[in-house]
């Protein structure tokens, strides 16, 4: 939104007295697109701007308002604020009125600029007339954040699948919806609804996250029928990676509420609503020729011959440690395509909540063939 422009201008119609009603027109930059309008030049010439126009509830005559200038073929009455002061000093009501309007149009401006929202025209006429005490302010029922992300996931997906540029991927989507079952984990085990805000109080919104948690750890139990029946849990919760990569999420749904006029006055930039990484960790990375290594040398030494087992399945399946810990419970298989076909498994990755079939190749199947099955190799590794 723009500075607000005012200019005072006379309705066309006089009064039996001679005198015209003061109308105020206010240009805030908000515009619609007229796809009727050829574009000439621009394209801004299709911008339909939308100024809002309030009646001052003051009437003057012409002579005590302005005075007439030539444009075009055509005279028109322009104000003059020399003239109109002048007769302002027989009647300072009138000079006060529209004085009251300059401030409410200021004191509205400042709120949206606040707020960081764009208004409509509408908007800040509604805004305006509320502030000038000419309607009453409309207690609007606030909107759960669950019922936010329920309609944004919808949105993206239906944008993604019309291809639109910018789209989210469909990974980019599930983490929204993880958020969104992280909030209804929270409603069922405390029997509220989240609204919007609920987050402008710090307590809460660390509370969100100690009580999401809890449920993580399964020291809270939820029946969930939003959720499969198997929900992952952990005795260690979220790492702090994790929760931090939440934290980020629900600022973004935080702020694109705040910005479609949802109540939310948190500080979004304060860093102390994130928790503090812990220092990375040495990265090793092994080359190809170091894990070509790995499988050709045989060791007879159990912890390097579990250690050398652990680096070839682990790079060749792709899995983290978390993921791997998984393979006790499963059972390979053939799967057939209409191309081919491959020897793997099916598994869950924690990572992206998703189910994966990851081939088995050769130095894979190699371990196998000497451990007999991933059972066994729970054992050892």
């Amino acid at each position: 939104m723009k500075h607000p422009i005012i200019r005072f201008s006379l309705d066309s119609k006089p009064n039996k007295y001679g005198e015209h009603q003061i109308f105020a027109f206010i240009s805030i930059g908000y515009f619609e697109v007229d796809y009727t309008k050829e574009v000439k030049k621009y394209k801004s010439d299709t911008k339909d701007y939308k100024p809002v126009k309030i009646s001052t509830r003051c009437r003057i005559k012409p002579e005590h308002f302005g005075k007439y200038v030539v444009k075009g073929n055509r005279k028109v009455l322009v104000y003059d604020e020399k003239i109109f002061n002048q007769y302002a000093r027989t009647n300072r009501f009138l000079k006060t009125r529209l004085q009251k309007i300059t401030n409410a149009v200021s004191d509205v401006a400042n709120q949206f600029y606040a707020e960081e929202i764009n208004p409509t025209d509408k908007q800040f006429k509604d805004a305006l007339e509320i502030k000038l005490d000419r309607r009453e302010k409309e207690v609007i029922k606030e909107r759960p954040v669950l019922e936010f992300l329920y309609d944004k996931i919808k949105s993206d997906r239906k944008d993604l699948e019309m291809k639109k540029k910018g789209a989210l991927t469909e990974n980019h989507i599930k983490t929204y919806v993880s958020l969104s079952r992280m909030f209804e984990n929270y409603q069922i085990a405390t029997k509220s609804i989240v609204k919007f805000s609920d987050f402008n109080d710090k307590a809460f919104y660390w509370d969100f996250f100690r009580v999401v948690d809890a449920i993580y750890r399964d020291e809270i139990q939820v029946d969930n029928p939003n959720q499969p029946k198997k929900q992952r849990k952990s005795p260690t919760g979220y790492g702090v990676k994790s929760l931090n990569k939440y934290i980020k999420l629900l600022h973004r749904v935080l702020s694109l509420g705040k910005k479609s006029g949802e109540n939310v006055t948190l500080d979004l930039n304060d860093e102390g609503l994130s928790l503090e990484n812990p220092p990375a960790e040495k990265e090793i990375y092994l080359n190809e020729e170091e894990i070509k290594l790995a499988i050709e040398n045989r060791t007879n030494n159990v912890e390097f011959k579990i250690a050398r087992q652990y680096l070839i399945m682990a790079s060749f399946m792709g899995l983290r440690i978390d993921d791997m810990e998984q393979l006790h419970e499963l059972s390979p298989k053939y799967y057939k395509g209409k191309r081919s076909s491959f020897y793997g498994i099916q598994i869950s990755i924690g990572k992206t909540k998703s189910e994966v079939m990851i081939p088995l190749l050769k130095p894979v199947r190699g371990i196998l063939k000497e451990n007999i099955s991933f059972q066994y190799l729970r054992k050892e590794l």
